[in-house]
C-alpha cells in the first residue's frame, strides 16, 4: 500500500499495488498482441523449480527481507485471421536474461506463452526495464521498454470490468 496525495483535495489516497507488472503492444501489420506479464511470488513458479545462484540456499531469509520470485512470461496473441509463426529469441528483465529457441505456429485467435524467466529480486520495485527479441513470420521484432506495476484497481478495470 502506498499513500499518494490526491491532486483534488491534497488528502492522502491509498493505492494498493498488485503483484503483477505488465507491458502490452499491438502490431497491426501482423495482428499480434505481445504482452509481457511479470508475476511476483510463487503463483507462476513451476512445481519442482529450484533457484540457483547467490543466496538461493536460504530462500526463507530472502523472502522475509523483501526479496521474492519474479516470473516473467511473454504472451503472444494472434489477433489476425491467419496462422502466424513465432520464434522466441531472448528476454531480459532487469539484470536477468534468458535465451529461447521456441518456434511455434499460433492459430488465428489463439495464443502462446513463452517459457518463464524466473529470478529472485526486490518486491518493492514499481517498474522493470526489459528487452525482448523474437521473430514473427520470419520478421525480426524487438522491444526495449518498461513494464509497470499495476494497481489492484487497474487489474480489476482491465480484466474484470463488470466487478
Amino acid at each position: 500500500m502506498n499513500k499518494n496525495l490526491d491532486s483534488k483535495s491534497n488528502e492522502p489516497e491509498d493505492v494498493q499495488y498488485s503483484t503483477y507488472y505488465e507491458f502490452e503492444d499491438f502490431n497491426p501489420e501482423f495482428g499480434l498482441i505481445t504482452r509481457l506479464v511479470i508475476t511476483l511470488g510463487p503463483e507462476r513458479v513451476p512445481k519442482g523449480f529450484k533457484h540457483d545462484g547467490p543466496f538461493s540456499d536460504d530462500l526463507q531469509t530472502l523472502y522475509e527481507n523483501g526479496i521474492g520470485d519474479w516470473v516473467s512470461e511473454v504472451y503472444f496473441i494472434n489477433a489476425s485471421n491467419e496462422p502466424m509463426t513465432i520464434e522466441t529469441k531472448k528476454l531480459g528483465v532487469r539484470k536477468f536474461q534468458k535465451s529461447f529457441s521456441d518456434v511455434v505456429t499460433i492459430e488465428s485467435q489463439k495464443w502462446f506463452i513463452s517459457e518463464p524467466l524466473i529470478a529472485l529480486d526486490s518486491l518493492y520495485e514499481m517498474e522493470a526495464d526489459f528487452t525482448l527479441e523474437f521473430n514473427c513470420n520470419n520478421s525480426p521484432l524487438s522491444f526495449k521498454s518498461v513494464a509497470k506495476r499495476m494497481t489492484v484497481d487497474e487489474i480489476k478495470s482491465k480484466y474484470n470490468p463488470d466487478l
